[in-house]
């Protein structure tokens, strides 16, 4: 695979397949500070989680965007993310 186009569409066939799977919720700063921080995160997108147990990929299904503060000095989203653990099928 060579496409950008082509492996998304590979990886979202491959992350669609059924087996042992969950939603999980992240809340992550939209604007970036950081190299840790992706910037906004849009549905379909395939996204990569580092937590402290393992490091995962997972399909992006929804972001939420809120903010708080004077001014709306902090910006967040909140990602619905389609996660598969190994071993199903």
């Amino acid at each position: 695979m060579t496409g950008t186009e082509v492996a998304r569409s590979r990886g979202i066939c491959e992350l669609s397949k059924g087996g042992n799977q969950a939603i999980e919720t992240r809340r992550i700063p939209l604007f970036q500070k950081d190299d840790g921080v992706p910037g906004l995160v849009q549905p379909g997108m395939l996204v990569e989680v580092r937590d402290e147990q393992a490091t995962w990929r997972g399909l992006c299904l929804a972001t939420d965007i809120s903010a708080e503060g004077v001014g709306a000095s902090r910006v967040w989203q909140t990602l619905r993310i389609e996660r598969h653990y190994p071993g199903g099928s």
